[in-house]
């Protein structure tokens, strides 16, 4: 678990779980910036030792340091020998052949967020086996680079974040992103009556929590939190979330988390967030003006039968077969598996063809 939080470092946090819940070894290889005491506990450690990464033990799995993580590969692939990784988007370009050359098989797992990427960066990446988010990204990856994946969605063990509500304000997460906070600003302006949440998810920078802040100042109605309260003891008070960001970002996981408890959702319609709210939600159409936004706040907010009816639908939204951890975790074992398999047949053809 990285020293940051956000939407991939919880994913690879209860991937990790949910493995070893079926009796499979996990490690995790993660970046680490000098910030904190477990930063500077670290650096401390590597000066010390001579090493590039170090390791802990307190999430109940050993999660590798490194200052880069591909520089710490050789050192960590060493320790673990592992028979297969799984590989997020940081660092990709040099972590993949890295790991290519140390005889390690790869599997990549792609966010939408992370299709910034030339066309060439992905081709040359030594790597058959990809997981997408969802379907958007599945979609973007195979029509913008010809990349085949499996759509698996990121994990999220609902007894981790399950909680009983007390439905008493309306949640905007990460507010900066895309207008987001902009159309929640608007919103608590308009809805004086009603008490709104600026949570961020993932860290805002400094210019943007001042901006924020700045903006908030004239409604009493509004309220900022920051990425020191879990996401969970925000949603214990939350009747509803609002995603009001414009733009596709993949899976969006808070939404997931929120459903788990029948939280329903008020979000702009796009193809991304469309496929994580479905039934359990209102989808405002992305040009929409701020009319259309308060109308639904504001329904929402007052309906108890229409709350009752998106809760309910919410909450069995969450339960697809799609979000099913057992039956993620069989899917991405046997991804896993695939890209063992790939990997010594063709280190069986190398050796019965050591001349290539």
């Amino acid at each position: 678990m990285p020293q940051s939080r956000g939407e991939i470092q919880t994913a690879i946090h209860e991937l990790a779980l949910l493995l070893m819940e079926r009796s499979e070894t996990v490690a995790v290889l993660c970046g680490l910036s000098g910030e904190g005491i477990l930063g500077l506990r670290a650096r401390v450690l590597m000066k010390a030792l001579g090493r590039r990464s170090v390791f802990d033990t307190r999430l109940g799995y050993r999660a590798h340091r490194a200052a880069s993580v591909t520089e710490a590969a050789g050192e960590v692939v060493l320790h673990e020998k592992p028979d297969v990784s799984l590989v997020y988007a940081n660092e990709l370009e040099s972590l993949v052949p890295t790991l290519h050359q140390l005889g390690v098989p790869v599997v990549i797992s792609i966010r939408a967020v992370d299709l910034h990427r030339p066309v060439e960066a992905f081709r040359k990446l030594p790597c058959d086996h990809y997981i997408s988010d969802c379907s958007f990204t599945a979609r973007r990856l195979l029509e913008e680079f010809g990349i085949s994946s499996r759509v698996i969605h990121p994990v999220v063990l609902p007894d981790l974040h399950r909680v009983i509500s007390t439905r008493e304000t309306v949640t905007i997460f990460d507010p900066a992103l895309d207008g987001a906070g902009d159309i929640g600003l608007r919103a608590a302006a308009r809805c004086n009556e009603i008490p709104f949440v600026f949570a961020e998810y993932a860290p805002l920078d400094d210019p943007q929590r001042t901006m924020l802040l700045d903006a908030m100042r004239g409604l009493p109605n509004a309220r900022f939190t920051s990425i020191s309260e879990l996401s969970q003891e925000v949603l214990m008070r939350t009747r509803f979330l609002l995603v009001p960001g414009s733009a596709d970002q993949g899976f969006n996981r808070i939404i997931a988390e929120a459903q788990v408890s029948g939280i329903p959702v008020i979000a702009a319609k796009q193809a991304s967030v469309s496929e994580a709210v479905g039934s359990g939600g209102i989808l405002v159409e992305r040009d929409a003006s701020i009319d259309a936004w308060v109308e639904a706040i504001r329904r929402l907010w007052t309906d108890e039968r229409y709350y009752a009816d998106l809760s309910a639908k919410a909450l069995e939204h969450a339960r697809r077969p799609q979000l099913d951890p057992q039956q993620q975790a069989g899917q991405i074992l046997e991804i896993l598996q695939a890209a063992i398999d790939a990997h010594a047949a063709g280190n069986n053809l190398t050796n019965l063809n050591p001349n290539g």
